[in-house]
């Protein structure tokens, strides 16, 4: 599902001029409708902007009410490359990590080990995604593929361009819930 030209239109608009208030729980998924319409790279440039700017290492580093660990969760998330867009969906949008090494334990003991080798402050922009040495073309990875990567690898191929000139299908898209489709 492509999103309208006028939901791409407002969401740019909240970027630009709304950035520093990614403090409530509404405005954190304003920054992955671009991935759900098929422009990846402008959801990994802002955010990153919004990582990089809007949290810090100090007593004022959460922008909003921390509200039970949610801001945090969602930094802890995206620093490991992933985001769990759609609440109640068991799938992950990804974009870029913040470290060239994580690894995740999951109950059963193993380890999804998720590698960003080219991490640099301006590679901003994923190029591919690879598990265990297969490609992901999709710009999402399901809860079960990921947690079965346990005991593998999720490598992030990292840039300071980003890739835009693919196209996606409909079913590379991150699932969005629209009640009238």
């Amino acid at each position: 599902m492509r999103l309208s030209h006028s939901t791409i239109f407002f969401a740019r608009i909240y970027l630009y001029y709304l950035l520093p208030f990614h403090a409530n729980q509404p405005s954190y998924h304003l920054l992955y409708l671009f991935t759900c319409a098929g422009k990846p790279h402008i959801t990994q440039k802002w955010v990153r902007k919004t990582m990089d700017e809007l949290y810090h290492h100090d007593i004022n580093s959460i922008s909003g009410d921390e509200d039970n660990g949610e801001i945090s969760a969602w930094y802890i998330l995206n620093s490991i490359g992933i985001y769990s867009f759609c609440t109640g969906h068991p799938s992950y949008i990804f974009d870029p990590p913040l470290f060239k090494k994580a690894t995740i334990y999951f109950e059963d003991g193993k380890g999804l080990t998720i590698h960003a080798p080219e991490y640099k402050t301006e590679n901003v922009y994923v190029k591919s995604i690879r598990q265990n040495d297969n490609l992901i073309e999709n710009l999402w990875i399901s809860h079960k593929d990921f947690v079965n990567g346990g005991g593998g690898n999720l490598t992030f191929e990292m840039s300071n361009e980003p890739t835009t000139k693919k196209t996606y299908n409909k079913s590379q898209l991150p699932f969005l819930f629209l009640p009238h489709e």
